[in-house]
């Protein structure tokens, strides 16, 4: 993702990914409190803002793939809890047609383990 970004829009993804809009605004604050002890005039706070308001939902879908690609890998090996917290998230985020896909792969991968575990407890 943030390789297809232009170079002025990867440091506000970056704070983006590290805390959202709120990690944007800390960091314009730090910026403005250097530069004005530097006597440097303020940054445009209003234009990085918007800027990091127009990234945030790139920045959430690639989190979420990002999170979503790690469950699919690990397979049977990841835990429950994780893969029932991806697939809420993928609610959450506004997906495109490879996130759907994977939502959809992940949702059926937990009704099944879901299902195997209710069975296998049945039983018991």
């Amino acid at each position: 993702m943030l390789a297809g970004l232009r170079p002025e829009q990867i440091p506000v993804a970056e704070q983006v990914l590290r805390g959202g809009l709120q990690a944007v605004r800390q960091a314009i604050e730090a910026q403005n409190t250097s530069n004005k002890a530097a006597g440097k005039p303020p940054v445009a706070s209003d234009a990085l803002l918007g800027m990091a308001d127009e990234l945030l939902p790139v920045v959430r879908l690639a989190d979420w793939k990002d999170r979503a690609s790690v469950a699919q890998t690990a397979g049977k090996e990841y835990r429950l809890r994780e893969l029932r917290a991806v697939v809420a998230a993928s609610r959450t985020v506004n997906l495109d047609e490879e996130g759907r896909t994977m939502a959809k792969a992940l949702q059926e991968s937990l009704d099944q383990r879901t299902t195997a575990l209710r069975e296998e407890w049945l039983a018991a």
